[in-house]
């Protein structure tokens, strides 16, 4: 008896058939006999939610947290709390993509110009990237994810590493 908290789209509907029965998902139906909840990143998930789901076993957050979650009253329902961190590493990565593109290609700009009616620039303002070397700032998981949209452009990517000194280092000289 599965209970999604957040609307279900049909194409996720082959992950769940034979395994498990999807007894409610976006309102508050069907959690009354739901066994394990897949929950999304805004509703919250605390006492009160909990005493609305006697069956409960399991709470999955989908993604990498359980801010929503409050763990506590979790364990005093007796509901075992788990998340899926790897589950948003690509949509994580083609996100951070896609912000790059916008910027280097001035999607704002060019938005605001097509909505006043008016034409593509005289000079083109955009950045190309191939060939270019990306500096990533960071080396959490969804680094591992980044290169092959990367390859697409022969960009290579070089990890940002963290060269200036902390606080209490630069005071204490």
């Amino acid at each position: 008896m599965l209970f999604v908290d957040h609307p279900f789209p049909d194409v996720y509907d082959d992950l769940v058939e034979g395994r498990a029965r999807l007894v409610g998902c976006g309102t508050d139906d069907g959690l009354d006999i739901a066994e394990a909840v897949i929950a999304g990143a805004s509703r919250p998930w605390d006492a009160a939610a909990f005493a609305l789901a006697p069956a409960l076993k399991v709470i999955s957050r989908v993604g990498v947290g359980y801010d929503n979650v409050n763990v506590a009253d979790a364990t005093a329902a007796g509901v075992v709390v788990c998340n899926a961190p790897m589950a948003p590493l690509v949509s994580t990565a083609e996100h951070t993509v896609m912000l790059m593109l916008a910027v280097t290609k001035h999607l704002p700009h060019q938005v605001a110009r097509c909505k006043q009616g008016l034409k593509g620039e005289p000079i083109g303002r955009a950045l190309e990237l191939d060939g270019c070397t990306l500096g990533l700032i960071g080396l959490g998981r969804s680094r591992r994810a980044w290169p092959p949209p990367l390859r697409a452009w022969a960009c290579r990517s070089s990890p940002a590493i963290r060269t200036w000194p902390n606080r209490r280092s630069r005071d204490a000289s």
